[in-house]
């Protein structure tokens, strides 16, 4: 499989979301048996990215609201 959807539905930049998306794909397929990247990746930020799979791509959809984190 060689195509990767991302699609941003927070309010963020394409960049950013790109930056999210490469954590995720990162750390490896390590869902559906080692088939699809994480099923759900949770950000300290408040930025969750949802990772799918179909027969043609994988798709990450980005959404959450950022906010500042403590020090």
């Amino acid at each position: 499989m060689s195509r990767l959807i991302v699609d941003c539905r927070a309010n963020i930049t394409m960049a950013e979301a790109l930056e999210y998306a490469a954590v995720v794909v990162g750390k490896g397929r390590i869902s559906n048996e080692g088939k699809q990247y994480c099923y759900v990746s949770s950000f300290k930020d408040g930025i969750v990215a949802h990772a799918s799979v179909n027969k043609t791509s994988d798709r990450i959809v980005i959404t959450g609201k950022r906010a500042k984190v403590q020090p």
